[in-house]
């Protein structure tokens, strides 16, 4: 009788230590760091080359239809690439910083990381300005989002934004 006690908590400390915990991260050299690096990439070119059709592929379902859908998407991004031309200005940088671990939970990953976007000026100026992606990986279809929101309004994309989990870290930004 004694061994069969033994064995049953035996069992259950395996089972409960063996769950995986939807919380843990992965590290920088993980493929799935390597597959975020792959995909912001991606999005930094469509970005820096008013890659309209990319850019909304690569925005989250939710944005989309908060912003009215795809066709309303695609006249934003006319009117902002109509604004930049009048203006003569051009996005000529977006560095980012990747992050070392990445937010798992059940249905997706998430991160959070710095980005400074460089805008040109006709006169030869430039602008950079501090702000944050929010990388979101849905993992039934494998598939990436990105937006990139004010360093000031990350905590309030979590609020703002139901894809986005509570418990995502949004770096802060220094001067």
């Amino acid at each position: 009788m004694f061994n069969l006690k033994f064995l049953v908590a035996a069992f259950l400390i395996a089972s409960f230590s063996q769950t995986p915990c939807f919380s843990q991260t992965y590290k920088r050299d993980s493929a799935l760091i390597k597959e975020l690096s792959i995909q912001t990439a991606r999005y930094k070119k469509a970005f820096l080359e008013d890659d309209v059709e990319t850019a909304i592929a690569l925005t989250h379902p939710e944005m989309v239809e908060k912003i009215g859908g795809v066709e309303s998407m695609r006249q934003s991004f006319e009117k902002a690439q109509d604004l930049k031309s009048l203006h003569k200005i051009r996005y000529s940088g977006f560095d980012f910083i990747l992050p070392d671990s990445v937010l798992v939970s059940e249905q997706s990953y998430q991160a959070a990381f710095p980005v400074v976007i460089t805008t040109k000026y006709e006169d030869g100026s430039t602008l950079n300005d501090r702000n944050v992606v929010i990388a979101y990986s849905d993992i039934a279809v494998s598939k990436w989002y990105f937006l990139v929101v004010p360093h000031k309004e990350g905590e309030m994309s979590k609020l703002m934004l139901d894809f986005v989990d509570d418990n995502l870290i949004i770096p802060e930004l220094k001067n």
